[in-house]
């Protein structure tokens, strides 16, 4: 499990999920959030599962 609690646009978890790592990102920036469920290829929705 990788934990980010600074995670902006989720870079250490694109690392992560290529490592097959699970992955929880923080950021307190909803902008920066927001890029990071795209990146991740996730929506508001998936917040909360497993990805």
């Amino acid at each position: 499990m990788v934990l980010d609690p600074f995670s902006g646009a989720a870079t250490t978890g694109l690392a992560a999920r290529q490592l097959g790592r699970c992955y929880l990102g923080i950021d307190l920036n909803r902008e920066f959030h927001d890029i990071g469920l795209r990146r991740l290829g996730l929506s508001a929705q998936d917040i909360g599962r497993a990805a």
